[in-house]
């Protein structure tokens, strides 16, 4: 324990406190204001704390103030405007910062006193500590700039290669839309030929077999005329007819 440090501490936090009460007295309304003004202080108290008041503070539209209520308001909103009451409050809270601040410092010092060389190099440690990691994100912030200024690169370069690259993927696609559309054009075409083709045979066959039928049909009427008609001259009739109708036929 540093004892001089303790005690200088002490000495000087005596004075620093004198001196606050000197300057702020307490962190009350004064007595001589509370006798000019005990009265209207209570009645502003007791319509700031009422629960309509409140209301009223936040949302005036939806709580209107009425009656007495309403006086009690406008005589709050005046206490507040009043240069004593004022200077009241600005005294209280110089008060209770400055005791605030001199309290912290004071169990600061204290402190160091009391562990004296342990904390200044745990301190010294941690601030090191602090140091050392503020090093190692600069570092870590200039090795990302690094790597985001070459990804940057690949990324413009890349812009380029994929327009290029969607430029021969489109003309590809054209390229063989084009021949597909060649290839089934032909390939109707040559449907539409074969189906003809095969119509027109079908027709041909049709046609042979009509043919064929005519003849089977005349030869057996001929075979049934020989055999009811024994004369030289109808036979020679017939074979005429029959000449006839195989050349008109054929």
């Amino acid at each position: 324990m540093n004892k001089r440090l303790v005690l200088r501490v002490t000495i000087v936090y005596s004075i620093a406190i004198v001196v606050g009460l000197v300057l702020f007295h307490s962190p009350n309304l004064s007595k001589a204001y509370l006798q000019q003004y005990g009265k209207d202080h209570e009645r502003y108290i007791a319509t700031i704390k009422s629960a309509a008041f409140k209301a009223y503070e936040e949302k005036p539209a939806l709580h209107p103030l009425h009656g007495k209520l309403e006086e009690d308001a406008k005589f709050a909103e005046e206490y507040r405007e009043r240069p004593a009451f004022i200077h009241e409050e600005a005294r209280i809270w110089w008060f209770v910062e400055y005791f605030k601040v001199l309290n912290s410092v004071a169990f600061i010092l204290y402190l160091a006193g009391f562990v004296g060389k342990p904390l200044l190099g745990f301190l010294d440690a941690q601030i090191k500590e602090i140091q050392r990691n503020l090093d190692d994100a600069a570092k870590a912030r200039q090795d990302a700039a690094a790597v985001k200024a070459g990804v940057q690169g690949k990324t413009d370069g890349w812009a380029g290669t994929e327009t290029r690259m969607r430029s021969e993927a489109e003309a590809a696609a054209a390229h063989h839309l084009a021949k597909i559309q060649t290839e089934a054009t032909e390939a109707a075409a040559a449907l539409a030929k074969q189906t003809a083709e095969r119509k027109q045979a079908e027709l041909y066959a049709v046609a042979r077999t009509i043919k064929a039928e005519l003849v089977t049909e005349s030869i057996q009427r001929l075979e049934e005329r020989y055999k009811t008609e024994l004369t030289l001259e109808k036979l020679s009739v017939n074979v005429g007819r029959f000449v006839d109708l195989m050349e008109r036929l054929s």
